[in-house]
């Protein structure tokens, strides 16, 4: 059961089982200003719970960030395709979640629909592939 209170005083996150020490819970504080706490109210979603809004708000932060990450690299593999018709798988490494990291490709692969990405999430990395279209054909 996740037991929690929100409050403009502040946030009592869950009761995590990996917090547990000889039966006893621990518990942290956080202190939200009163004008994030309105604008995390705004964002809330029907009846969400602060950690479900906090989830998504955290998630949509990975997502940007991947989503910059990846767009460079890709870019850079593009530029390096077209100059000097050089191909090469990269790894870049991120801590951000898979479901983050998959977005983010999602996005890509839509932003560059004249090239042929390969990829693969591994635990904290993407490996890429950027190659022309008419490669393997």
């Amino acid at each position: 059961m996740e037991g929690f209170l929100f409050s403009r005083d502040g946030i009592h996150l869950p009761h995590l089982p990996h917090l547990v020490f000889r039966g006893f819970m621990s518990t942290t504080s956080v202190r939200i200003k009163d004008n994030v706490y309105s604008r995390l109210e705004l964002n809330a979603e029907g009846y969400e719970s602060v950690s479900d809004t906090i989830g998504r708000a955290n998630l949509s932060l990975e997502k940007d960030k991947a989503l910059d990450m990846l767009d460079r690299q890709v870019a850079l593999s593009v530029t390096d395709l077209t100059t000097e018709g050089i191909t090469k798988e990269k790894a870049i490494p991120m801590h951000y979640s898979r479901d983050a990291i998959q977005s983010a490709m999602d996005l890509v692969l839509r932003l560059y629909p004249n090239y042929k990405i390969d990829y693969e999430i591994k635990t904290n990395m993407c490996c890429i592939n950027v190659m022309n279209k008419d490669v393997g054909l």
